[in-house]
């Protein structure tokens, strides 16, 4: 159902805001914690740098000791082993591998601080010195897993402290990358840096390379920043996301109010009309609102009014004819007062009983026979007299009309009976039989008797002559006005011209073959008028045979049940409306849609079907399905709306629907409604016995409830709503694949999935 216009563009305009605000709001914070994690990381990166250069100084400050530089000219011409030991001592120096080099790019020294690393010396060997170069530079080197990093310093004299001409040697030091460098390198930051070795952690805040001569990467180190300026902002964005919630749930309140009032308030008031728990005269005050709801009091009115309306038609052939209505098995179900008065029995001693109450010992079993053969196996119309006795033994005589009433599928649902009162007609009738017996001195009188029977016959029915080539030979003046041909118009015309579009060929070829057979056809007539009207009527069709038994004509005399079966739909579509209608409201009120209860009405009548119920009976749990969730109507909107999951006192209230749904309907004699409350007691029931309101398990759980229960969540979980989105098919199935043995009835899941595609066009058709 749609609401007030103004306030459903408020509150999505509302809850759009809100949306984009938090999105904003959560990416600018997102956005200020990451500048100050750059911030600190570009810091401690050039924190870092500076101090590994610091003491790649410090380890070379022998560099800047010019008498040192001249001696070691000397060491590399000379090679004083003397001297070398003095002065490239390891320990002294802090590093743990030390070589020279001549300008041969001859080795002339080396020494190893581990011996078990001897094979150092042959990786030093392979390097490539560029004696040409007379620049400091440093590289890292892998030998035997460990990481070693290698300073080199051109070899010359102090007095070419320019480093311009070309190096008498090489000078290369070495020292392995360990786990206690790295913490001195912390020490040195005041452990405001963390160095993780990369076997230790793959996440870094940032990454420090180790490059070979080449350039290449061979190893690296990652380094973690302290967390505690980012915590600080993370808790002030804490605190904002709380001050700016708050403001927003006090926001939602008012709306949820606003909404009660303008919105759930007026739909209470016509929840209560259409329950007569408020008088419909109240509705006139909801008249001039010019939303959504003014329409729907409108609508309601209209279909008051019609309802009204309908019941003065009823009224209007409760006064001139007997009436009596029975259910499929034959039950009586309504009598009227005319009924009542002729039978002498009170409308509580006939309701349930059977017909045969009434049944007089002269009348043939055959007839009866005839009569329920017609209209429960053919499901066509009978009339005819009937000789009835009355409640103190008294006969009467009635011209009955029996119409057998139909859903869209044909199945059968009740029986309607109309009858005229002619015991002084038969009566009469009787006496002039006596009177008159057919003898040759009273033919003249028996002749001007039948003349005035037909005059009578005329007088109260249509009549249609046909030939033997299905023309029209005749028409009287009740058939002229029924069909609106004039007798001049008809007469040489083929019957055909009277066929309705909606009559199949096939039946009408039956009903020629029994008239052809010499039979009498007994059955109603759908027919098209000459405006294009649809008429109906209840007719008797005889063959008309000579004295050798040929047929020589047909003659047809019908009685018009137009205004009844009219009656009949508007009565049954009104129903079936108002029940769509209750169905809406109920879902309305959880923000369901309707066509959430159309598409439920129509998988229930599928399954249905394809379990094997009868097309009486699905086509029942179609038209009583959309009522399964009406018991909502009497949950607060403050359970029933939650946006948030519910608590275990909440949910038992939320469980108590099933149950008001069925104290609401159960107390109906319409079928419909009694189906509707079955299924509004049982489709939360779960095949293990977890369900509600009862627990009960497996077969317990009446079969409408069980359907329901597959075609309610499969469409609420294939539909959006404004508080979840869609879920996929294959998750669906998934569910559904799970809950078979637990939550539902396995053997209807089963042909749930086997005739999914049947199930998947339905809620194409009405998404």
């Amino acid at each position: 159902m749609k609401i007030n216009q103004k306030i459903s563009s408020f509150v999505g305009i509302f809850f759009i805001i809100l949306i984009v605000f938090f999105i904003e709001f959560w990416n600018y914070n997102q956005h200020y914690i990451q500048e100050i994690k750059d911030k600190r990381i570009a810091e401690y990166h050039t924190s870092l740098d500076s101090i590994i250069s610091l003491m790649q100084e410090s380890y070379l400050s022998i560099a800047f000791e010019n008498t040192y530089w001249d001696e070691m000219v000397t060491f590399v011409s000379h090679q004083d082993d003397v001297w070398a030991e003095e002065n490239l001592d390891m320990t002294t120096l802090n590093f743990e591998y030390t070589a020279v080099y001549n300008e041969k790019n001859d080795i002339v020294y080396y020494a190893q601080l581990h011996e078990k690393e001897d094979m150092l010396l042959n990786t030093f060997n392979k390097i490539s010195l560029d004696l040409t170069n007379p620049t400091f530079y440093n590289y890292y080197i892998k030998h035997n897993g460990n990481l070693i990093q290698l300073f080199i310093s051109p070899i010359q004299p102090s007095l070419d402290a320019q480093r311009l001409s070309k190096p008498r040697g090489y000078l290369l030091m070495g020292k392995r990358i360990t786990r206690e460098y790295l913490n001195k390198l912390e020490k040195q930051t005041n452990h405001k840096i963390k160095f993780i070795t990369k076997n230790e952690n793959e996440n870094f805040d940032f990454i420090h390379p180790f490059l070979s001569d080449s350039k290449d990467e061979i190893e690296h180190i990652g380094i973690n920043v302290p967390s505690e300026t980012i915590d600080v902002a993370s808790e002030i964005f804490k605190n904002q996301l709380i001050i700016i919630t708050s403001s927003a749930i006090l926001l939602i309140l008012c709306l949820i109010f606003l909404i009660y009032n303008i919105i759930v308030k007026p739909l209470k008031r016509l929840t209560d009309i259409i329950e007569g728990n408020e008088k419909i005269d109240s509705i006139d005050k909801m008249l001039d609102r010019k939303d959504e709801f003014g329409t729907i009091v409108k609508s309601i009115k209209n279909h008051f009014e019609q309802i009204h309306l309908l019941e003065e038609y009823k009224r209007t052939v409760d006064i001139s004819s007997f009436v009596s209505k029975a259910d499929w098995k034959g039950n009586i179900t309504y009598v009227n007062d005319q009924f009542c008065n002729i039978s002498g029995y009170t409308r509580d001693e006939l309701i349930g009983k059977d017909h045969n109450i009434f049944r007089h010992e002269d009348m043939e079993k055959s007839i009866y026979k005839e009569l329920w053969n017609t209209i429960k196996i053919d499901k066509k119309p009978w009339f005819g007299k009937i000789k009835n006795k009355a409640k103190d033994g008294t006969a009467y005589y009635v011209n009955t009309v029996i119409n057998p009433i139909l859903d869209s599928n044909g199945t059968l649902i009740e029986y309607i009976a109309i009858r005229d009162d002619i015991t002084q007609h038969e009566e009469t009738k009787n006496d002039l039989k006596e009177q008159y017996s057919i003898a040759s001195d009273k033919y003249e009188d028996v002749l001007y008797l039948s003349k005035s029977y037909e005059y009578a016959i005329e007088e109260s029915n249509i009549i249609l002559r046909l030939d033997l080539n299905r023309n029209i030979s005749y028409g009287n003046d009740k058939f002229c006005e029924i069909s609106g041909y004039s007798r001049s118009e008809i007469v040489g015309k083929s019957y055909s011209i009277l066929n309705h579009p909606d009559v199949k060929s096939e039946d009408i070829k039956k009903i020629w073959e029994v008239l052809e057979s010499g039979k009498t056809w007994k059955g109603d007539l759908k027919n098209l008028s000459k405006n294009g009207d649809t008429y109906y009527s209840i007719a008797t069709i005889v063959p008309i045979k000579n004295k050798n038994g040929n047929i020589i004509e047909y003659i047809g005399i019908r009685k018009d049940i137009t205004e009844l079966v009219n009656l009949h739909n508007e009565i049954e579509e009104t129903q079936r409306e108002l029940i769509y209608k209750l169905g809406e409201i109920g879902e309305t009120r959880s923000q369901e849609t309707g066509n959430h209860v159309k598409r439920v009405a129509e998988y229930s009548k599928l399954l249905a079907l394809k379990t094997g119920l009868s097309t009486e009976e699905a086509e029942l749990l179609k038209y009583a399905s959309p009522m399964h969730d009406i018991g909502k109507i009497g949950i607060a909107d403050s359970i029933l709306n939650k946006p948030g999951k519910l608590t275990p006192a909440e949910f038992e209230v939320m469980k108590t629907h099933a149950t008001i749904g069925y104290e609401m309907l159960r107390g109906s004699n319409r079928p419909i409604l009694q189906t509707s409350a079955i299924v509004a007691y049982y489709h939360h029931e779960k095949w293990d016995g977890s369900g509600y309101p009862r627990g009960l398990k497996n077969d317990e759980i009446h079969i409408y409830g069980r359907i329901t229960a597959i075609a309610d969540v499969f469409d609420a979980l294939a539909s959006e709503r404004p508080y979840k989105k869609a879920w996929n098919l294959d998750k669906i199935l998934n569910l559904l694949k799970e809950g078979k043995g637990t939550h539902f009835d396995p053997n209807l899941i089963e042909l749930f999935l086997e005739n999914l595609d049947d199930f998947l066009e339905i809620k194409e058709k009405f998404n």
